[in-house]
């Protein structure tokens, strides 16, 4: 069996360099520019592989393909736009800015050598204890206790409650809420683990009985799993503030959930809303050695815990530009876009739907049953960028780490007409989607208005994509959604005489001239280009596996003990030229009305405005040199 990370995306590289165009300053819908353009693209999109665009489902809970009112299928104008604009931000160097900023966590046990066993285990002390508000301070505070462990057969024989490692959390606290005060022995050490453990329970006393959700069994005694914990009052014991611990505490445990008398809940919410009256929310916390400090806490002795860093982090740790309002890229500057301050811009380009031309519906078929899942962010060998040449990985605790970019489905023939059923014992989530055969044609319209040359030349190029392919709506991953568009210019209005050579030419020009790196045509040489152009290839990526890596085989916990990667696509490589960092500046940067959103107190904005000054001087000095 090969521990080699296969999966149907890739990921077109995140880049230091965020292009800002020197006319961000002046775009505007009411002051036409010089070389200003206003018109309409019309275009033909035909799908390469079956193709499904839509959201509702029917009484059988099969997502239907998007109609209009006469019930011929289209495509919406926002999900082309969407598209596009996805092409553009990469194609542009644009921000990298539309995604949420989420802070993971992870609990990672299958290396000794991992950072989970390595850098939070081993340098940590286990600690029980309680989490209470404090409504005064408007904190949390955590105060430690002591505790033991205690066997199910124990609280069964004394208190007559059924408990079962296999129940819930949620579950075990519903049968013995926290509220049931206990009193119990405390054993010596005893086994080979030298464990102590309450016994002789009764009702009443200072201690509480903690539970635990489902511990896995291993190939030992299943009885050995049959145990909760006994919490009790620890002399002496100080409090301390853990507000921030407690926020991440509640992120990271809403993933066990239960249903108590009709009424849903998740570990988290249920023991807010149950917690003991005067003692709090009984946790583990990870104490720092040879301190008092809570490195984070748990629900368990082994709970998962934060990563050092956000999304967000990891995207400004590769350049500020990319989440900077002061900042405004191609997409926005031609899309349109939200800022404060009455800065946002409306979009210059606007699509209509795409309607079906020379078919109907009755051509329309369902899928095989398939899953519909989003692949998840916290598997950092393939989300993470990694160093081939290091034995280890780079995660989301990295200081030198990076995100591997923006995610895109490889464009690869599905092997069924139906798309490959991805379904396992007629798993509950799984659905059919209605499909387009392939061959299929839409036509549609773009209308754009006032559009500098270059900009109307990228909007073409986006469009055409150099030969390679789209990709739109459901079950890319099995396939789906391939499709390539056929743009002509079908009215035009423009301020200044240009031939349709030049908008051809213009945009490819233009970034060749402001891409950092040099030679002949060094931007189309980027691997930021490659990597866009060549997943979306359809024909060339045969030989790549493109199956998600089973659960199930443990196909993932397989290539982490391996150490694998996610290999480069075809031997492209990912890395930028040194030429291309995140020290350039942008002319446009504060320039005019921009310079509401530059707050100059800020060392990264106050470091952007200098550097666009010495550009403006040094554009001044090299026109009054030519004159």
């Amino acid at each position: 069996m090969s521990h080699k990370i296969h999966a149907p995306y890739h990921f077109v590289p995140l880049s230091q360099w965020v292009h800002m165009p020197e006319w961000a300053h002046l775009v505007s819908h009411d002051h036409p520019f010089e070389d200003g353009h206003s018109g309409v693209i019309e275009y033909t999109l035909i799908n390469k592989t079956p193709l499904c665009v839509g959201s509702d489902k029917d009484a059988n809970g099969v997502v239907k393909f998007a109609r209009d009112p006469l019930g011929h299928p289209i495509i919406p104008g926002s999900s082309l736009k969407g598209m596009i604009r996805n092409v553009l931000e990469i194609a542009s160097f644009g921000k990298f800015s539309s995604v949420d900023n989420k802070r993971f966590s992870f609990r990672d046990i299958l290396s000794s050598k991992g950072n989970y066993l390595t850098n939070v285990i081993a340098k940590n002390t286990v600690q029980s204890g309680w989490v209470k508000f404090d409504s005064v301070e408007n904190e949390w505070k955590f105060t430690p206790c002591n505790f033991v462990k205690v066997s199910h057969k124990e609280i069964k024989s004394s208190l007559k409650k059924e408990i079962k490692n296999s129940n819930s959390s949620i579950g075990k606290y519903h049968s013995f809420p926290l509220n049931n005060s206990v009193s119990a022995r405390i054993t010596e050490p005893k086994g080979k683990q030298r464990n102590r453990w309450a016994e002789g329970l009764a009702i009443g006393g200072e201690g509480n009985l903690v539970f635990t959700n489902m511990r896995i069994p291993g190939k030992g005694d299943r009885a050995n799993y049959e145990f909760s914990y006994y919490f009790y009052p620890k002399h002496n014991a100080e409090s301390q503030v853990v507000t921030q611990q407690v926020f991440d505490l509640f992120d990271n445990h809403t993933s066990v959930e239960d249903e108590i008398d009709g009424i849903k809940w998740n570990q988290v919410s249920y023991l807010q809303s149950h917690q003991h009256s005067d003692k709090g929310i009984p946790v583990f916390a990870l104490i720092k050695k040879h301190s008092s400090t809570v490195h984070s806490l748990g629900f368990a002795k082994m709970s998962r815990v934060t990563f050092k860093h956000s999304i967000h982090e990891m995207i400004e740790s590769t350049n500020k530009a990319h989440l900077s309002d002061a900042y405004f890229d191609f997409p926005e500057v031609m899309f349109g876009t939200l800022r404060d301050k009455g800065l946002g811009l409306k979009s210059r380009v606007m699509f209509s739907d795409a309607i079906s031309e020379g078919w109907n519906e009755s051509a329309l078929y369902p899928s095989n049953p398939i899953i519909l899942s989003e692949p998840k962010a916290t598997f950092y060998p393939a989300y993470i960028e990694q160093n081939k040449n290091e034995s280890g990985y780079r995660d989301y605790d990295s200081d030198n780490g990076a995100l591997s970019g923006y995610k895109r489905y490889i464009a690869k023939s599905p092997k069924q007409v139906g798309l490959e059923s991805n379904v396992k014992d007629n798993d509950k989530v799984a659905q059919r989607i209605e499909l387009a055969p392939v061959g299929k044609s839409f036509k549609g319209r773009v209308v754009f208005h006032n559009l500098k040359t270059v900009e109307l030349s990228a909007l073409l190029w986006c469009l055409n994509l150099k030969k390679s392919n789209h990709q739109l709506g459901h079950g890319k991953p099995m396939g789906a959604g391939v499709v390539s568009i056929s743009p002509r210019i079908s009215h035009l209005s423009s301020n200044k005489e240009q031939s349709q050579q030049q908008f051809d030419a213009q945009f490819e020009q233009h970034m060749n001239e402001q891409y950092p790196a040099t030679g002949d045509n060094a931007w189309l040489s980027s691997p930021q280009l490659k990597y866009l152009l060549q997943i979306g290839k359809l024909g060339e990526n045969d030989d790549v596996n493109t199956r998600y890596m089973s659960i199930d085989n443990k196909d993932y916990q397989d290539a982490k003990k391996k150490m694998e990667k996610l290999p480069e696509l075809h031997g492209v490589g990912r890395t930028e030229p040194v030429a291309v960092n995140n020290t350039q500046g942008a002319a446009s940067f504060g320039r005019g009305r921009l310079a509401h959103l530059v707050d100059l107190k800020k060392p990264w904005d106050k470091g952007q405005y200098e550097k666009a000054s010495n550009i403006q001087k040094e554009q001044t000095e090299e026109e009054e040199r030519l004159r």
